[in-house]
């Protein structure tokens, strides 16, 4: 899962949408082992998926998962 929050995710969709060359990295910590995931233009490309949007103490939160391949 990802979490951005709401001034990053439209940042992103706006460079996206501008044709910029947005790029998302993750890191996961999960087992012991570090492995870190690359996304070019994750949204365009539909490398994550909106799962939820929070609200939490006046500002929103952008729950995604993964659902594409790293772009390694």
């Amino acid at each position: 899962m990802i979490i951005y929050p709401e001034q990053e995710y439209e940042f992103a969709q706006r460079a996206e949408s501008g044709g910029a060359n947005y790029w998302l990295y993750v890191a996961d910590l999960r087992y012991g082992q570090r492995r870190l995931f690359r996304f070019r233009t994750p949204f365009s490309r539909k490398k994550v998926r909106l799962i939820h949007v929070v609200k939490y103490k006046g500002r929103r939160y952008y729950i995604l998962t993964v659902v594409g391949e790293s772009d390694e």
